[in-house]
């Protein structure tokens, strides 16, 4: 089978990501105007700063992937499996490592909220209400540095399918259960619940096909290499800190 030029790839990864994020804003729209209407103005006010944590945490948002993908392309060229499967092992030490960061982020921004938000206090189970955005994020980090892999091999569509689709039902699920409970509780557990078999089930599509990359090797980064990932991942992190303030 012929292999797609870049150009075409390109394209194709640009239309599908159009339609996904119309599809997603029209869905997050409803949900949106749904829990203004159900709940009361103090959850609405928590679920905007939440979200807004959400938004500034996530992995899409700090642009680590775009980053890391970046040094995948010359071995993913050159069909240089061993280097590929050593980066993979690499991104994902990484990834665990910001979400150990992040993580503690988050513990540091719990015993801030009620500076944050005062009027939170009055809502019920408001603690594990913010535990639940914040596992959102956390787990966001678990098993989706093979993902990386798709967005250098110029495959990204597919990330932004399953995205997409996890949120879509995400954001239809909250609706039936503002509708049926009118609980804030259940509505930001259906966060929480969705985004690990999201992560396991974009992984093991990307082991599917990549099979190469279940196995594990015992190479390591080169001093240069390390010294490029670090450079990079700084980089980023302090461009999108400095976006983001």
């Amino acid at each position: 089978m012929k292999r797609k030029t870049r150009t075409e790839y390109s394209m194709r990864n640009s239309i599908v990501a159009f339609i996904c994020r119309i599809l997603v804003l029209i869905f997050a729209y409803v949900s949106r105007v749904v829990f203004i209407r159900v709940l009361d103005v103090e959850c609405t006010g928590a679920y905007g700063l939440f979200d807004n944590i959400l938004i500034i945490f996530s992995l899409n948002s700090l642009g680590i992937d775009t980053a890391l993908a970046f040094m995948l392309y010359s071995p993913l060229a050159e069909n240089e499996r061993i280097k590929q499967q050593t980066l993979i092992q690499a991104f994902r030490r990484v990834h665990l490592m910001i979400g150990v960061i992040v993580t503690l982020s988050f513990v540091a921004l719990y015993f801030l909220l009620p500076f944050f938000s005062a009027e939170s206090a009055a809502i019920p189970n408001i603690g594990l209400i913010f535990w639940l955005f914040a596992g959102n994020v956390i787990f966001g980090y678990i098993q989706s540095h093979k993902q990386i892999i798709l967005l250098a091999d110029q495959q990204n569509y597919i990330n932004d399918l399953y995205e997409s689709g996890q949120l879509i039902l995400q954001y239809v699920i909250q609706i039936v259960v503002l509708l049926t409970t009118k609980s804030f509780l259940l509505y930001s557990l259906v966060i929480f619940i969705l985004i690990i078999p999201k992560n396991l089930i974009s992984a093991a599509h990307t082991t599917k096909r990549y099979p190469y990359l279940k196995q594990r090797v015992q190479a390591s980064l080169e001093q240069n290499e390390k010294r490029i990932l670090r450079k990079n991942i700084w980089a980023i992190l302090i461009r999108r800190s400095g976006i983001q303030l």
